[in-house]
């Protein structure tokens, strides 16, 4: 079907008008500075929590598949707790798409794309977060 690769020129075009190119170059999303700096400091705290799991996972999995694994989950688990304990956060979506691509890198796709799905449909006005699932979700 010639869907997905239509979708996946449109993602490219978005993500590259919407300033990803970092990510598509190997270079993971990060939370915006005006978003981080409007969090609380327990939203900030918690998230920095998850973002820290994250980190060490990146680093770990070159070396050890089965511990990056094990500190993908923690880190999935760090970003839900943050979901759940903020839903209003303006940073769940940034939340939601570290999640997705923890599992992602994890090789659970089917998880990763549900979740990829959710941001789309949830969060169309976070585009850059959007446009980042999008386009994870084609691959």
């Amino acid at each position: 079907m010639r869907l997905i690769p239509l979708l996946k020129r449109v993602a490219l075009g978005l993500v590259l008008t919407t300033g990803l190119q970092g990510a598509l170059m190997g270079q993971e999303l990060g939370l915006d500075t005006t978003t981080r700096a409007n969090l609380d400091a327990w939203e900030l705290n918690r998230l920095e929590s998850a973002d820290q799991a994250w980190r060490k996972a990146q680093e770990k999995a070159s070396k050890s598949k089965k511990q990056a694994k094990n500190l993908y989950n923690a880190a999935n688990a760090a970003y839900q707790l943050f979901i759940e304990e903020f839903p209003r956060s303006p940073a769940v979506a940034y939340a939601l798409f570290r999640q997705g691509r923890s599992f992602h890198l994890d090789n659970k796709r089917d998880s990763a794309r549900q979740i990829y799905q959710d941001i789309i449909e949830f969060f169309p006005d976070q585009k850059v977060y959007a446009t980042a699932a999008l386009w994870y979700k084609g691959k």
